[in-house]
């Protein structure tokens, strides 16, 4: 589909500044719809995409990764961190944040692509299930 204009009796800015009056249930619908219009004007087939996301959703951290990390988390719980174990482990606490980000991310995109709910493609494809956890 091309660009076409529509003349609106605001611009772009004033429907921004609308938001904020707007519901957190009406902000939310909006940004599925949002989120729906953005997934099928990309390029790739939704099956692509699906695949794409499912890869992301799905990825785990390396072994030696989170065995380090779980050696760190029992020094903290001991309270026998060096300083510099200190600045490992926020190190490593910081990737894991990154980490699950992408995956939320992902599983939004997916789940409005499934039209399923977010928690229940999480508990579904058991998103976050970690070892040790």
């Amino acid at each position: 589909m091309g660009p076409f204009n529509i003349k609106l009796p605001f611009t772009v800015n004033d429907l921004l500044n609308y938001f904020d009056f707007l519901s957190t249930e009406e902000l939310n619908r909006i940004s599925e719809k949002i989120t729906q219009l953005l997934s099928k004007r990309k390029n790739e087939s939704p099956k692509d995409r699906e695949s794409f996301l499912l890869n992301i959703i799905n990825q785990k951290l390396p072994k030696a990764f989170l065995a380090r990390y779980e050696e760190l988390k029992s020094k903290m719980e001991l309270e026998t961190l060096s300083k510099s174990e200190i600045s490992e482990m926020e190190a490593y606490a910081e990737k894991i944040e990154e980490f699950d980000t992408e995956k939320i991310k992902a599983l939004n995109e997916l789940s409005l692509l499934r039209k399923i709910s977010f928690q229940q493609l999480a508990h579904d494809l058991k998103a976050f299930s970690r070892p040790n956890e």
